[in-house]
């Protein structure tokens, strides 16, 4: 069982097949950006295959496929359906911008992945497309009811929340993953960089506390997805990087978390592990090929 250097165990691998999006949302990618990694320093499907299931062999029984936008790599359901057939493999998941979702939908769904996050920072075109930087609401739109059809469970609606920006609609995107059974994450930015500073920071605590009151929440616990949560119905509220704060009303299922950070493995397309802050591979770290290197040798 793989472990980090405070003894707790990982059994959670998040996986970047590509840097690359459609989309160029405020708070994500700084203004101009170019500076992608080329393809052909990518991971093949064969080398992620064989490094994902060098980590099943050691414990990580869940994994998820993140970008940039992976829906832009080719033929991701091929991928997908390896991963989930290999031995281990308990749970497939998806992170999605959903612009690509409505057509890939059903090949995902038939490869193995059984649930998705999707970024959705407003429900009113022009905010959302004035975040993203793109015209593509009825796209994105389109994926997310696609994903609804086929099935996928649960499906987690990102939500970066900003002040000024899409603050005034938090109710409202709670309201729509009501309607459509979906559980909305409540994203806090953080204020690092020129790209996290210009973010219209909003503290999650203020809307945590708003939330409660004004739906009458209650506390419960549950593990669900990559970590131990203190869960309930319908709001969650993501506390720190293992234990997470779930809050409840007695009818219906969960529908909100805040969430600040995560507690993950993370692999980059180019075969580096990966920070999660603001989605950079930092280059001083471990290269995978070594990584190979320190796996026992019955593994390799």
């Amino acid at each position: 069982m793989l472990q980090d250097r405070f003894g707790r165990s990982i059994s959670y691998l998040r996986v970047s097949v590509t840097d690359r999006c459609d989309l160029r949302c405020s708070y994500c990618m700084p203004k101009g950006f170019s500076g992608f990694e080329e393809p052909a320093h990518w991971l093949t499907f064969d080398e992620m295959t064989r490094l994902i299931g060098l980590f099943a062999q050691v414990g990580v029984g869940r994994v998820r496929l993140t970008g940039g936008e992976p829906l832009l790599r080719k033929d991701l359901p091929l991928l997908a359906a390896r991963i989930a057939a290999l031995p281990g493999i308990r749970d497939l998941s998806l992170s999605t911008n959903a612009t690509q979702l409505e057509k890939h939908a059903v090949a995902l769904k038939a490869a193995g992945v059984s649930r998705i996050n999707v970024s959705l920072d407003s429900l009113e075109k022009a905010c959302l497309e004035d975040i993203v930087g793109k015209a593509a609401f009825e796209r994105i739109m389109a994926g997310i009811m696609a994903g609804k059809a086929v099935g996928f469970d649960p499906i987690k609606i990102n939500m970066v929340a900003m002040r000024g920006v899409n603050d005034h609609e938090i109710e409202n995107m709670a309201a729509f993953c009501l309607q459509n059974g979906f559980i909305l994450r409540l994203i806090e930015a953080m204020p690092m960089g020129d790209t996290g500073r210009n973010a219209q920071y909003m503290p999650l605590d203020e809307v945590r506390d708003s939330l409660v009151a004004r739906l009458g929440l209650e506390p419960e616990a549950l593990e669900l997805g990559g970590g131990p949560r203190v869960t309930g119905k319908p709001a969650t509220v993501v506390a720190g990087l293992a234990l997470l704060h779930r809050f409840h009303s007695t009818s219906v299922p969960p529908v909100i978390e805040f969430g600040w950070r995560s507690m993950a493995r993370s692999i980059c397309a180019w075969g580096r592990r990966k920070s999660s802050l603001l989605g950079r591979c930092l280059e001083e770290e471990l290269p995978i090929q070594k990584f190979w290197l320190r796996l026992p040798r019955q593994l390799n």
